[in-house]
């Protein structure tokens, strides 16, 4: 089954939409500190401050673009994002925080009553 999963302009610039199969890996460029590592967004208080800033203005913009009625963020609050992503980075250290950003996104997108099943579906990888 395909699916189209659209990303806002601002977010995206080189990939305005995607059609992607359950199975294919659909790559895009991410910007800023959502490009490295877990392991640096915790490695001090700078990178941690600019990493909290860059997770919930990428959060905000995956709530756009989902265009589904999945704002979880009327369920939880900055700190809960913030600890639900630390806890998917602690699972890759090495992995892009951008990537733990959307597994835990899509994590709780499911959990949602009446959301899309995990219109992210791991199919999602930040270059």
């Amino acid at each position: 089954m395909k699916r189209f999963i659209p990303f806002a302009a601002a977010l995206l610039l080189s990939v305005p939409t995607a059609d992607a199969g359950e199975n294919e890996v659909v790559s895009w460029t991410a910007f800023g500190i959502g490009t490295e590592s877990c392991a640096n967004w915790q490695s001090s208080d700078t990178h941690k401050s600019e990493g909290d800033a860059w997770i919930l203005g990428f959060w905000s913009a995956l709530n756009l673009a989902s265009r589904v009625d999945a704002r979880i963020d009327a369920d939880i609050d900055a700190n809960g994002i913030w600890n639900n992503v630390r806890d998917a980075c602690t699972k890759t250290p090495a992995g892009k925080l951008a990537d733990a950003v959307l597994e835990t996104y899509d994590q709780m997108v499911v959990r949602r009553r009446g959301a899309v099943d995990g219109w992210t579906s791991g199919a999602l990888r930040a270059r």
